[in-house]
């Protein structure tokens, strides 16, 4: 075999490894946070950096407290430092609000009224409905 079929072949091993590593590093990610926050995944952006979770309380304490206690499963990831959690009242709301499924539920606000929560991983800061306050600012004109 020459030594261009060798480099071939060693890319061609690294490159499925690599791929391999960091799709199951997105499911670890995902079940971690699921057993350590007792909350459900509707869906992970893993370009973002970002889960879409539905809290089974919808106190603020109680989800700030379960977030920050899953911030360990983000740790030694292509996401560790730079994370974001949104939370929904519903899986059918979880998303962004450009998808075309989402589009719909911008009548009367109901998809900006059930995304109660965002959690920045990186200033572990929360905000309550961003939606509503994006709402308020832009028709305020702030």
């Amino acid at each position: 075999m020459n030594n261009s079929k060798i480099k071939y072949y060693f890319i061609t091993t690294v490159s499925l490894l690599i791929q391999s590593c960091v799709a199951v590093s997105q499911t670890e990610i995902s079940d971690c946070f699921e057993a350590k926050t007792n909350m459900s995944v509707a869906k992970i952006d893993e370009r973002n950096h970002r889960i879409f979770a539905i809290p089974k309380h919808l106190s603020e304490k109680v989800i700030i407290s379960q977030i920050k206690s899953s911030a360990e499963c983000f740790n030694n990831s292509s996401w560790s430092g730079n994370w974001s959690i949104s939370l929904f009242s519903s899986e059918k709301y979880a998303g962004y609000k450009d998808e075309p499924r989402i589009i719909p539920y911008h009548k009367n606000n109901k998809w900006a009224k059930a995304y109660f929560g965002e959690f920045d991983g990186s200033s572990q800061t929360y905000t309550s409905f961003p939606a509503i306050k994006a709402l308020t600012k832009s028709s305020s004109g702030r």
